[in-house]
């Protein structure tokens, strides 16, 4: 999800096993600027996780 610099911390704080990516430059429609980028980013936090586990961390 995109989200203003300004709100970064309270994002953080809310989803404590995220991973914050950020993509200097890009508008308001990010995914459309840096399509690529934010797929790879993606699919590296999903393939992180291992099967059998959710992101959150918790067993399935």
């Amino acid at each position: 999800m995109g989200f203003p610099q300004r709100d970064r911390e309270r994002w953080e704080q809310a989803f404590p096993n995220h991973r914050s990516v950020e993509f200097p430059g890009v508008g308001h429609f990010f995914f459309e600027d840096t399509t690529d980028d934010v797929i790879s980013e993606i699919r590296a936090f999903m393939s992180s996780a291992g099967p059998g586990v959710r992101v959150g961390g918790a067993p399935r």
